[in-house]
């Protein structure tokens, strides 16, 4: 039985690392939050080159994946 879960366990990790949850997109707030800096220290990255966004929808958007490799 515990081999069962813990089995069941691991294809569940599996599952989530595969699922590329990292890349959800974030409004700039979200971003802020998610990061813990202010939306002016973004825009100010963004505006730097050293941050990647998305402008398209006519506001800002930030991946996920994106705001971990700026925080490093």
């Amino acid at each position: 039985m515990e081999a069962r879960i813990m089995s069941l366990l691991t294809d569940i990790k599996s599952l989530l690392k595969n699922e590329k949850i990292s890349d959800k997109w974030l409004d700039i707030k979200s971003a802020a939050d998610y990061c813990s800096l202010s939306a002016t220290t973004l825009r100010r990255n963004v505006d730097a080159g050293k941050l990647k966004a998305s402008k398209v929808t006519g506001k800002m958007l930030f991946k996920r994946s994106d705001l971990e490799t700026f925080l490093g």
